[in-house]
């Protein structure tokens, strides 16, 4: 019967301790752990979605920094273009001049 009462006795010690343990400090900091734990879980998420975003956003940068260049150099190409008709057609109105000054 001794030893029935000793161990009744440590059950409920048991019992005791687990029960302060739920409901104590430790109980709160397991809480605050726990919703610790599902903000980073959230941020995390949150930093991979913007990494991606800053993937496909930095990839379509470069696309359309290509595309300004390229119409960049066709405008540059296409005024020196225009520069050298009007140069000829200064020339040929010159020469047109004289070959009619020359039959008059």
């Amino acid at each position: 019967q001794h030893f029935r009462a000793r161990l009744t006795d440590v059950e409920r010690q048991v019992r005791a301790e687990r029960d302060a343990d739920e409901s104590g400090p430790a109980k709160e900091w397991m809480g605050k752990c726990t919703t610790l734990r599902l903000e980073l879980d959230a941020a995390v998420q949150a930093a991979v979605r913007l990494d991606r975003r800053l993937k496909v956003c930095t990839e379509d940068n470069d696309t359309l920094r290509m595309q300004f260049q390229a119409q960049e150099d066709d405008r540059g190409y296409l005024i020196r273009r225009e520069m050298g008709v009007k140069k000829d057609n200064d020339r040929l109105r010159r020469e047109l001049e004289v070959m009619r000054v020359e039959c008059d």
